[in-house]
Formats: structure tokens, sequence, C-alpha cells
């Protein structure tokens, strides 16, 4: 751990912000980004094609949600002052898409050129504190009236992890033994859906993907996949169960229709877009 006190102070700051998104069920979705130039040299086509009907798939699945987007970003571990370059808390996804849209390298996005292998293990943790400090906060306002909460991790990287073994750089005392081998088992019991987005295959992340999903199905892609991406997707309901979104987001000539409110929908796409 690092520079505690001053750290727990950013997590009670973060405690009084999620109170106030308390008042419904959440939708909380976190993606977790690596700071590759491989990956900056895909990113429109990987924002557009990949996270964005991810995200609009979630939205219209829970519709009444109140929907919340986290984000992380990681680098090397050498880097200055700290391998997590950039940390939002959860907030509108409209706020935080306008960040990835318009200037991902100001969250560290292209940053790093030649490294060999990323720390994505704090990465992971790091999102995993911030889904702790959220249920925390909603615990706080005695919300035990059955509302049912929905957490989701997207993992997006170009390039593996590094020899890490355990994070450094988490708050949270008790995640300070978290492994790549435990991390699944962090994951289920805080009910937390894993997907991945990757350049190529990199097979760290695909096993803790695998591991995490089971025994549920994957979701295959309802979009197009250009090789040699890799995507693996869990947690998403049937297309039948997906109704009106709050979340607007253009609709891919390859998606399969979502549900008969296609035309209600067209009219509000560009709402995201234009933010």
């Amino acid at each position: 751990m690092f520079n505690q006190l001053q750290s727990q102070q950013q997590v009670s700051q973060l405690e009084v912000q999620a109170q106030s998104n308390a008042s419904q069920e959440v939708l909380a979705v976190a993606c977790v980004i690596d700071a590759s130039l491989a990956l900056a040299t895909e990113w429109t086509r990987v924002l557009t094609a990949y996270i964005l009907p991810i995200l609009k798939r979630l939205n219209e699945a829970y519709h009444g949600h109140n929907f919340r987007l986290a984000l992380v970003t990681y680098g090397a571990a050498d880097t200055y002052p700290s391998p997590l370059l950039s940390q939002r808390f959860f907030l509108s996804p409209n706020f935080v898409m306008k960040e990835l849209r318009e200037d991902p390298r100001k969250l560290g996005i292209g940053s790093v050129v030649g490294a060999r292998g990323l720390s994505a293990l704090e990465g992971m943790v790091a999102a995993i504190e911030l889904f702790d400090i959220l249920h925390d906060s909603l615990a706080l306002t005695g919300q035990k009236d059955g509302r049912m909460h929905v957490s989701h991790i997207i993992h997006i990287a170009g390039s593996p992890p590094d020899s890490a073994q355990r994070p450094l750089r988490n708050t949270l005392p008790y995640l300070d033994s978290v492994s790549w081998d435990t991390l699944p088992v962090e994951l289920k019991k805080r009910k937390i859906n894993l997907s991945l987005v990757t350049l190529q295959q990199i097979q760290q992340f695909q096993d803790v993907q695998s591991a995490t999903s089971a025994p549920a199905l994957q979701t295959n892609p309802w979009f197009t996949v250009y090789p040699p991406h890799i995507l693996m997707l869990s947690g998403f309901p049937p297309l039948s169960h997906v109704q009106t979104p709050k979340l607007n987001v253009a609709k891919r000539s390859n998606e399969s229709p979502q549900t008969p409110d296609t035309k209600r929908q067209k009219g509000q796409r560009e709402k995201l877009t234009s933010t």
C-alpha cells in the first residue's frame, strides 16, 4: 500500500459521491483500459465497434437502473508516480464517454511505448476497490429492500500483463493478497461480470474471464469482431429482454434488431454522440 492516509481520504470522498447515486437500482460498469500505443492506434474502432454497442446493450437491458460508468487506465509498473494513470468513480456515462471519445490520451491511453507487459493486475484491483466503495455506500443508505444492483467490468487491452503477482497500489488492505489465481474468486463473490476486449490473444486475461464467468455461458458478440481481436462477453441478458434505453448509441447496420421499440429509439440515437 502507499500513502495510506491520503488514499483513505480519497476513499471517503468517493463514498460521499456514491451515496448521492443510491436512490434506485444501480447498473455499475467499470472500463479497465491499458495505456499501450497498440490500443491507441485502434482506439476509434474499439470504442465505436465494441464499447458503445456493449454499453448500449447493458443500458437497454437494465433501462430502469441508475446507469453509472467508472474508468481505470493502467500503464507500466515503473510509471511515476503510479501505474494507475487515471481513475473515474461511477459517473454519468455521457461524461466518461466524452473523455474517451474526445481526448483518450489525456487519460493515458497511448502513453506506453515498448513495454513488454503492463500493470493489468493493479488495474483490475483498482476497479474492484471502486465497486467495494460503491457497495459500501449503498449499504450505508440502508438499501436492504431487495433492490438489484448489476455490476460489470469491461477489460480492454492491447498488451499482456507484466509479471506482478500481487498489487502494490491498492488502498484497501484486504485486497493486498489478490493474485491472478484468486481474481476470479474476488469477482464472483461480488457478483461482478467480466468481459474482455483484446487486440490479440492474451491467455492470462482469457483464463481469468473464463474462470469468472463459469458456469454461465458466454454471450456471442452481436456485432462485427475484426480479426485478430478477441472478445469474450459474459453477463448479458438475452436480446428478448432488452427494453427502451436511456443511453442512446447509433445502431450498427450489422446488429440484430433489439426490440419492437426500435422505431422509437431511432429518433434518439444521436443523444450520446452529440454530448
